[in-house]
């Protein structure tokens, strides 16, 4: 009981912060460090201790004796207020604190460990009113950058609002979320978005629930609809790749991608791969534009290096054979640039933000390494192994001009690249 009393005051202790944040999310007494604290505690209090494993539906944990602290948050009443209470925490730090960047990932982390936890966990997630305001922020500002002028925002948030589903904005099309927490949430780090965007998916990813269809549904439509804009108006020349406003729509989009590519955990997963292999030969034309551009041209390297790790396993042949080709062809951009624009210089200190610098090569290694596993733990796609061989000795064509003996000192890279060397021999 005295743990059970000391969890609730820590509790009531957040919401107080939360409530204030909301009233006024720049008041210097308000402490992010007391915030991240408060979200360390729920990331490891939250899976544990709601609805425990073995819980039954009396709200008794099978072994356990009664009245423990297991059972304290086992009840569906219980369940559901500590979810919404963790939900709502995340909102409002999503909102009102944009730029605290280690608050951000961990309430993402919290959101992500909450979601994949078990289905009755992701449906009080979805009874949770401040969980579907987050959701409708998502969906409504997929596309808005960050540079974007209030007017152009504001205008986007109305044309929205039409498209996405009743499941989303709970039957009420003109409902608008507040502006300020609109623009709080349009002002997060496109990386924060990526993680956000992930435990989404995973909470609305059980394939028995209609609701839960629509809503994943949303989040891959304002998605694609926001990148398909953008191929186009690269494709036909009214938007210049070089502008600001492209690059910046470009590393928007792929990050989206990455979180999309990372949601690996959601239940009927092959719709990932379904939303994700039409746009493959997109995102990998994007490197023709960006290759230059090392924060976008890592970003796209590290999207097909997680979607490879977390589906490569389970692609069948025609997914299979779209990722091979568009992995080639982005390791063909990526190459012509860098081969020839690109000079390695290494310190002899090797600092581990040096290394940091040629994350892109790590990056292009690891997905040659994910695409060779497919010969190893092929599940009957078809793929033959001389097909995989080709795809790696191509891609293995590509970064080895950049292996220089200098990169070779830095030792994730050194043993990064002989895993792969390995795997070749």
């Amino acid at each position: 009981q005295s743990v059970s009393q000391s969890v609730q005051a820590l509790v009531q202790l957040a919401e107080m912060q939360a409530s204030k944040i909301a009233i006024h999310p720049s008041d210097p007494k308000l402490s992010p460090l007391l915030g991240k604290t408060f979200l360390w505690f729920l990331q490891r209090w939250a899976p544990a201790y709601i609805m425990p494993i073995g819980a039954g539906e009396s709200g008794s944990s099978i072994g356990q004796p009664q009245n423990t602290i297991l059972q304290v948050w086992s009840t569906q009443e219980s369940v559901q207020q500590a979810v919404s209470f963790c939900s709502t925490l995340c909102l409002h730090y999503h909102c009102y604190w944009p730029h605290e960047g280690q608050v951000q990932e961990s309430s993402a982390k919290l959101l992500f460990s909450i979601a994949k936890r078990c289905k009755p966990m992701r449906m009080a997630m979805l009874n949770s009113p401040s969980f579907m305001q987050l959701l409708s922020l998502h969906c409504l500002t997929a596309g808005v950058r960050h540079s974007a002028p209030p007017q152009e925002l504001e205008d986007t948030v109305r044309a929205k609002l039409g498209n996405i589903s009743s499941a989303t904005n709970n039957n009420n099309a003109s409902a608008i979320p507040p502006v300020q927490m609109i623009r709080g949430y349009q002002r997060l780090p496109y990386t924060t978005k990526s993680r956000i965007l992930t435990a989404l998916l995973v909470a609305c990813g059980d394939h028995d629930e209609e609701r839960s269809k629509a809503l994943v549904n949303d989040c891959f439509r304002a998605l694609h609809d926001s990148f398909s804009s953008l191929v186009d108006a690269l494709s036909t020349k009214r938007a210049d790749p070089d502008s600001v406003d492209a690059r910046e729509m470009a590393c928007l989009c792929a990050e989206l991608y990455v979180g999309i590519a990372r949601a690996g955990d959601m239940e009927a997963s092959e719709r990932i791969s379904n939303f994700l292999t039409p746009s493959l030969p997109h995102l990998s034309g994007l490197m023709t534009y960006y290759a230059k551009d090392l924060s976008i041209c890592e970003t796209l390297l590290r999207l097909f290096c997680d979607y490879a790790e977390q589906f490569i396993a389970v692609l069948e042949t025609k997914a299979c054979i779209v990722l091979f080709q568009t992995s080639a062809e982005l390791l063909k951009s990526y190459s012509s640039h860098h081969c020839q624009a690109r000079v390695v210089t290494v310190t002899p200190e090797h600092s581990a933000d040096e290394e940091q610098q040629y994350s892109d090569i790590l990056c292009a290694i690891q997905l040659l390494i994910q695409l060779g596993a497919k010969d190893f733990i092929d599940v009957g796609s078809g793929i033959e192994s001389s097909q995989i061989a080709d795809m790696i000795f191509f891609g293995l064509q590509q970064i080895l001009p950049l292996m220089s003996q200098g990169l070779l000192q830095f030792p994730t890279l050194c043993s990064q690249y002989f895993s792969l060397v390995g795997f070749v021999m």
